[in-house]
């Protein structure tokens, strides 16, 4: 047992006797900077709705707030895909980096010192989306050839991607609810602006030599609807882009207007908020692990259902859940599940997009995949108004559990399996 044991360690950590330490350092280096974006980012989730709750009182503002990053996510993902083609994939996150970190530093200075009016707040919070978005495809884009040039299968350097992003709503929530707690939802998007800060310093120093600044083909003029013409024509990229965009919808509305708006009325804490979607978090985390260790032993298609279909019963039941113990544990249990839709729906993207349009194939993808997420956070913050957040569990809950159905029933899903070796990343 030993032996295996060596040698899936060896898939996943740098050998320093042949070198491929030095090869994967800008692979290291990626990873590392979107932990450390990821969870300044995450802290950023749990204050926004918090911060709007506190200074407002408003339930439908927590919506338009959710409405508000949604849209600005769509717009940016469309536009910035080519302008992350045309730049090339470093220099558009690093260049991201920083002005998501101006944006989100500026709510926090204005607010403590000559005030902010909600429409500016919202501006800011739209900025801020919309400069981070076009950061997250580039980084996106880099992930396949630094897996390449490091050696690693491009499953486990998308597994470890996904589990650093998981890792990133674990440690983020459990501790944004305590830093809101004692600092208040405002002084902790510092720590967001400053998170952006690192990663943009990650990247511009450690990852200097993965490649040329720019994918060849992407110097010849391109549009921004190359990317959405990609993925309109390959039918198993725009089935997982449409079904995510479902589930994106869902999940928007339970984590950015439900569950603020549940810990604020009925726990009365922060605390309770980041608990929950640190547990959530933290089930992610081992689901994601499990599917760079075991996932090629399974078919896609099987796990992609029994995923769906067990975080759809523990959204489900949530409904009756009364205790606070028991929804943390339903809630790490739909973490678990999802932890292992997120690399496999990325891998196979990975597998099928070529570097010549992987800027704006990533911006058309990100942007369908939050397509409904404006309009659920807006109605579920209306909807909270007038009904209680145990009553929206169970919207959620059978919302949830269409998903594994979807899927079975739609013929795209059949066809997920690993390409041929010499059919992936076609150019």
């Amino acid at each position: 047992m030993a032996e295996p044991a060596r040698k899936q360690a060896a898939d996943w950590l740098p050998d320093a006797g042949t070198g491929s330490g030095s090869r994967r350092l800008p692979l290291l280096a990626l990873l590392a900077a979107n932990g450390v974006s990821l969870v300044g980012s995450q802290l950023t989730v749990l204050a926004l709705p918090w911060f709007v709750l506190q200074t407002t009182g408003s339930a439908a503002r927590v919506g338009l707030t959710g409405a508000t990053q949604g849209v600005s996510y769509v717009v940016a993902a469309l536009l910035g895909g080519v302008v992350v083609d045309r730049v090339g994939f470093k220099r558009a996150s690093v260049a991201a980096d920083l002005a998501s970190a101006t944006a989100i530093a500026l709510i926090p200075l204005l607010y403590y010192s000559m005030g902010l009016a909600f429409w500016q707040f919202l501006g800011l919070v739209f900025l801020a989306t919309a400069f981070s978005t076009p950061g997250s495809a580039a980084r996106q884009s880099l992930l396949p050839d630094l897996a390449a040039r490091g050696a690693i299968r491009l499953e486990r350097a998308t597994a470890a991607d996904r589990a650093i992003l998981n890792g990133a709503l674990l440690t983020g929530s459990l501790l944004g609810g305590i830093l809101i707690a004692v600092f208040t939802a405002g002084r902790v998007l510092w720590v967001d602006a400053a998170s952006f800060g690192i990663s943009a310093a990650a990247i511009g120093l450690l990852v200097a030599w993965a490649g040329p600044a720019r994918p060849p083909a992407s110097r010849s003029p391109a549009g921004t609807l190359d990317g959405v013409r990609f993925v309109r024509r390959h039918g198993v990229i725009l089935g997982f882009a449409l079904l995510l965009a479902f589930v994106n919808a869902v999940g928007s509305a339970l984590f950015g207007v439900v569950l603020p708006v549940y810990a604020d009325r009925v726990l009365h804490s922060a605390l309770g908020l980041g608990a929950m979607v640190a547990a959530d978090g933290a089930g992610a985390v081992i689901g994601t692990i499990g599917f760079g260790l075991f996932s090629h032993r399974w078919p896609r298609r099987w796990v992609l259902v029994a995923a769906f279909g067990i975080s759809g019963a523990a959204l489900a039941l949530l409904t009756v859940s009364s205790v606070l113990a028991l929804s943390l544990g339903l809630l790490f249990v739909e973490g678990m599940a999802g932890g292992t839709i997120s690399p496999l729906v990325y891998t196979v993207y990975q597998e099928r997009i070529p570097a010549s349009v992987r800027g704006r194939a990533f911006g058309a993808i990100f942007a369908l995949q939050r397509l409904g997420g404006p309009l659920s956070t807006l109605l579920a913050g209306l909807a909270l108004v007038r009904f209680s957040p145990r009553a929206m569990f169970g919207v959620v809950g059978v919302l949830s559990l269409l998903i594994p159905v979807i899927v079975l029933l739609t013929p795209a899903f059949r066809q997920i399996q690993p390409l041929p070796a010499g059919a992936v990343n076609p150019s």
